[in-house]
C-alpha cells in the first residue's frame, strides 16, 4: 500500500485513520484487531465483538452486528417487527404482503419487505468506455458484482465480486484508466471516501475533472469530493426529493 495507508489482511489498501476506529473498513474486521477498547461515539452502538454502528441502524429487522445484538430479541422485543397498515404514506412503497416500507429502501439492495418485492424489477447500471472499447455494468444479483466485456459482448469479466453487496452508482474515469476505486483488470481496489455522515445511502455517481459528485438518499443531497484524495467533502444541494441518478453536463464532454 502506498504511504499513510494500511493493508487490510484480504490486501485492501485503506487510510490509517480507518485503523481501530471502531468500525469494519477492510471487510474482513483485520484493521480493527489488536485494538484497544473501542469507545463508541454519541449516537453510535457498541456491538458485542467492539464494532460501533448508528444507533439507528438498531431493530431496523437487519443484523448489522455480526453477533446480531443490534437486533437481539432483549433489546428490539416486537420493535424490529414489521407493523401492518391500511395505507402506505407519499414517502412509503407497499410491499407485495401489504406492509409499507420508507419509500428510500425500494431498490437499495436489501430486502426490507418480507416477500422481497421492494427488490423486484430494479435496474442495472452500465457506461461504455469507447476509448478502451470495453463496456462495464453492476450487477445486484446473487452475488453482487461489477463486470466487464468488449463492445461485442466478448471476453467477459468479473471485475469485482468480495465485499460488495448492492453496487448502485458506476462510472467511467477516462484520465487515469480506473472504474471507481477498482482498475479495469479489477485489481488495486481503494477505499477513497468512508464517511457515515456523507455516505449514508449513496445512489447515483459521476466524475469529472478531478472531483467525483455522487446522490444520497438518506441526506437528500448531493455531494462532491476530490476524486484522487477523498477530501474537500462539499454539499452541493439539499433536500431534494429522492435524487437517483447524476449526470454531468460540460462543454468539455461533449463530442467534438
Amino acid at each position: 500500500c502506498p504511504r499513510g495507508e494500511f493493508q487490510c489482511s484480504n490486501k485492501f489498501c485503506i487510510a490509517t485513520s480507518f485503523v481501530c476506529d471502531g468500525v469494519d473498513n477492510c471487510g474482513d474486521n483485520s484493521d480493527e484487531q489488536d485494538c484497544s477498547v473501542i469507545t463508541c461515539k454519541a449516537g453510535q452502538f457498541r456491538c458485542g465483538k467492539g464494532i460501533c454502528i448508528p444507533e439507528k441502524w438498531l431493530c431496523d429487522g437487519q443484523a448489522d452486528c455480526a453477533d446480531q445484538s443490534d437486533e437481539s430479541e432483549d433489546r428490539c422485543g416486537l420493535k424490529s417487527q414489521p407493523q401492518a397498515v391500511t395505507q402506505c404514506g407519499a414517502q412509503e412503497f407497499r410491499c407485495g404482503n401489504g406492509k409499507c416500507i420508507h419509500l428510500n429502501w425500494r431498490c437499495d439492495g436489501d430486502e426490507d419487505c418480507k416477500d422481497k418485492s421492494d427488490e423486484k424489477d430494479c435496474r442495472k447500471y452500465s457506461v461504455l468506455g469507447t476509448d478502451c472499447m470495453f463496456m462495464f455494468w453492476s450487477d445486484w444479483g446473487e452475488p453482487s458484482k461489477i463486470e466487464k466485456a468488449g463492445l461485442n459482448g466478448g471476453d467477459r469479466q468479473i471485475l469485482v465480486s468480495d465485499d460488495i453487496e448492492w453496487p448502485n452508482g458506476i462510472t467511467l474515469d477516462s484520465k487515469l484508466h480506473t472504474l471507481s476505486s477498482v482498475d479495469f483488470s479489477g485489481a488495486n481496489r481503494k477505499l477513497l471516501i468512508f464517511s457515515e455522515d456523507k455516505l449514508s445511502h449513496p445512489f447515483g455517481l459521476a466524475v469529472f475533472e478531478d472531483k467525483v459528485f455522487w446522490t444520497d438518499l438518506e441526506n437528500e443531497a448531493i455531494f462532491s469530493a476530490n476524486r484522487l484524495t477523498g477530501k474537500e467533502i462539499h454539499v452541493l444541494a439539499e433536500n431534494l426529493n429522492n435524487p437517483h441518478d447524476i449526470v454531468i453536463v460540460h462543454q468539455l464532454k461533449q463530442p467534438k
